[in-house]
């Protein structure tokens, strides 16, 4: 939306509907979103690439969604927990398979899968249908299951990233999270597009070490260091593309040297990550 320029920045309430023309944190309740739908937050954007949007204008910090183990923290919408629903240790709930949602039971029709009992184990039975909880859903997995098992079934933390549990060494007890993710797609880095390699399989452990160093999930920088480079695939231009978009680009300084709008350089918020 457009505003004219003397209430940018003017002192009084914000007259953007996420308040983004002041320089102030806004007293509106954006946790209680979720129980009064209100134009402010329905058109509010998260301040920074370290948030995460629960989808009617609250906002959590990104890092918070790999540590379900350890960070008491959710959407109250639980947008932040759809498919990934058995990975709240705190509240663990039962996916929907159809629709992501979670739930405090499962589906009478729920199919009896790979998937079903690896659920049961991380739920400690919550299902109905569930015989079994925990790491004695071990014996149904190695019915079930190969000796890697895909969960969350897709890409739900990226688009190029998968999460994956070995058969072999799982251990609900001990780690109920995913062993390692995976790269699975191309994507553009600095002068170059990276190409998934064997190197590009990351162990869950390694991921939480940049995880507490980052200001957000580092899937992106973590991705442009160890993958096959492709010189000549689509790239991020090392001028940030300013010779198209004339001085309207920002090349961070540090790696991963991501490009920028100039629109969000010093407005108080991280957008490089590393600030």
């Amino acid at each position: 939306m457009c505003i004219d320029q003397e209430y940018f920045l003017d002192g009084d309430h914000g007259d953007c509907l996420d308040d983004s023309d002041e320089q102030y944190q806004t007293p509106y309740r954006f946790d209680k979103c979720a129980y009064q739908p209100d134009i402010i937050c329905d058109e509010r954007l998260p301040r920074g690439k370290h948030l995460f949007a629960c989808g009617d204008g609250e906002t959590l910090p990104e890092d918070t969604i790999l540590q379900r183990d350890r960070i008491k923290a959710s959407c109250e919408s639980y947008r932040d927990r759809n498919y990934v629903c058995e990975l709240v240790q705190y509240e663990p709930m039962w996916t929907n398979g159809r629709t992501g949602h979670c739930f405090d039971w499962g589906f009478e029709d729920e199919k009896i899968d790979c998937h079903f009992f690896l659920k049961c184990a991380l739920t400690k039975g919550l299902h109905s249908l569930c015989n079994c909880s925990g790491n004695d859903c071990l014996p149904f997995m190695n019915l079930y299951c190969n000796s890697t098992i895909l969960f969350p079934n897709g890409p739900i933390y990226r688009p190029f990233v998968e999460a994956y549990y070995f058969l072999n060494t799982y251990d609900s007890n001990k780690n109920p999270l995913p062993d390692y993710y995976q790269f699975t797609k191309s994507i553009k880095c600095d002068g170059f597009q990276a190409l998934t390699s064997n190197k590009s399989n990351i162990r869950h452990s390694d991921l939480m070490k940049s995880v507490r160093n980052s200001k957000w999930m580092p899937f992106e920088s973590m991705y442009c260091e160890s993958a096959n480079r492709n010189e000549s695939g689509p790239q991020y231009d090392k001028q940030c593309w300013k010779d198209i978009y004339t001085n309207r680009t920002f090349h961070c300084p540090h790696a991963p040297f991501e490009c920028i709008s100039m629109d969000v350089v010093q407005d108080g918020y991280f957008d490089c990550l590393l600030g």
